[in-house]
């Protein structure tokens, strides 16, 4: 397959969610002749002579009918320019585009990444040719369609400064949310100041990061309420959303970054930090197959745990300079050679 239209919810390279999708399709567009992106959003971009990006703006056009319409009458016009369609994490824009790629016999492609599904999901499952997606651990559904093929990490632009380093810097960045359980940090970080009051006064945490609905915004109201109840609020730094043109610095900076989701959400942010040589300590079962034993016995910590949590967090704290460095190269290590974005073109290009 050579030319491919991609849709995605929103094309922006500084959007703290999608912004790493701009970065997916400067790397397409150097394997592919033809890239056209439809998009409900439309932001800064980089563009290319063999890229064309169109939108069915949501704002300008709120009735989902409409929009239906129009991605209907863009599929069809366009029909000799592509071959299939790639519908990124939008199961319902695959239920969407079914009808016109079914009539056209064009192939039809979904890229999903999170452990949670819906009736849109299991229908959209049967009517792909294929699903793409980081590791099988974050596809909810058994199918004999799903394709692994990396995260697609762009390890140009992440990747370690040594001279950025800030020791003793703990950093969450994501979105805040409870299913990100950043309650359990906020634990750990008074388990730190109960036993480990000397390394408690050394160090600084960090949360990067915004609410996404009404549920997100009553849930960072609780976080800052429970800052003040275990008394840790002055050590607590809220940076709010930082667009993912400048996830890198932040990366940079922190000893460590620390990811409390459970086993299938594969946070893409833990595998950006990787590649910038910051150490991630995570209770996510996925990460197995790629840590050896050292990592494994450093990095990960039980689930909903905050006393092991502290307890790791102290390790890494009081890791010598050399062990560090090493343990850093090794965490870049693992996403060059299986998530970078580089390979991640040619994996998914072999496949569509």
């Amino acid at each position: 397959m050579k030319r491919l239209l991609i849709f995605v919810n929103k094309l922006d390279k500084n959007d703290d969610l999608l912004g790493f999708f701009v970065g997916w399709v400067n790397e397409l567009v150097g394997h592919l002749p033809q890239i056209i992106v439809v998009t409900q959003y439309l932001g800064e971009f980089d563009p290319a002579s063999n890229l064309k990006v169109l939108s069915i703006a949501k704002k300008q056009n709120p009735n989902p009918v409409l929009r239906i319409l129009k991605f209907w009458g863009l599929l069809w016009r366009l029909r000799r320019e592509y071959d299939g369609v790639l519908v990124i994490m939008a199961p319902a824009w695959v239920i969407v585009a079914s009808l016109v790629t079914k009539i056209l016999g064009k192939k039809l492609f979904l890229w999903y990444a999170v452990w949670r599904g819906n009736w849109k999901l299991k229908l959209a499952e049967k009517l792909t040719d294929k699903i793409f997606c980081s590791v099988p651990e974050t596809f909810p559904l058994k199918t004999a369609k799903l394709i692994p093929v990396g995260q697609g990490i762009d390890t140009d632009f992440f990747k370690p400064d040594e001279n950025k380093l800030k020791t003793n810097k703990i950093l969450y960045l994501g979105r805040i949310s409870p299913i990100k359980k950043i309650d359990i940090l906020l634990e750990s970080i008074s388990e730190l100041k109960k036993h480990q009051p000397e390394q408690y006064g050394n160090v600084e945490f960090v949360i990067a990061g915004g609410p996404s609905n009404k549920g997100d915004e009553d849930y960072v109201t609780l976080l800052k309420k429970m800052t003040l109840d275990l008394q840790i609020a002055e050590k607590i730094k809220w940076a709010g959303r930082i667009p993912h043109t400048q996830t890198a610095g932040f990366f940079q900076e922190a000893d460590a970054v620390v990811n409390l989701t459970p086993t299938g959400s594969f946070d893409k942010a833990m595998l950006e930090a990787m590649a910038s040589g910051t150490l991630v300590l995570s209770s996510n079962h996925a990460w197995l197959k790629f840590f050896d034993d050292e990592l494994r016995g450093l990095l990960l910590f039980r689930q909903d745990d905050p006393h092991d949590l502290a307890q790791k967090l102290n390790g890494v704290l009081n890791l010598e300079p050399v062990v560090r460095s090493e343990l850093r190269r090794k965490m870049r290590d693992v996403i060059v050679n299986y998530h970078s974005q580089k390979q991640w073109a040619i994996n998914l290009i072999k496949n569509l």
